[in-house]
């Protein structure tokens, strides 16, 4: 009885084991995907500020031509 008791326990030990290993990786696996949307996120993000900045350089090049126009307008 008693041998049968120690493998009973020792099979628990085993599934109980396999258990926490499943949980462990699926706790890995969903940081993993966390990881890969916030990355995603900041991806886009930088897209969105960059798009930005190359308007604004746009921008900031025709008001620079507008002051140079303005300024050979007025020596003339």
């Amino acid at each position: 009885m008693q041998q049968d008791d120690l493998k009973a326990i020792l099979e628990t030990e085993k599934a109980l084991h396999a258990a926490l290993l499943k949980t462990e990786r699926a706790q890995c696996e969903a940081k993993v995907t966390r990881a890969e949307a916030e990355k995603q996120i900041l991806l886009t993000k930088l897209e969105y500020e960059r798009r930005i900045a190359e308007r604004n350089a746009e921008e900031l090049n025709l008001l620079r031509k507008e002051v140079e126009r303005l300024r050979t307008s007025r020596t003339c």
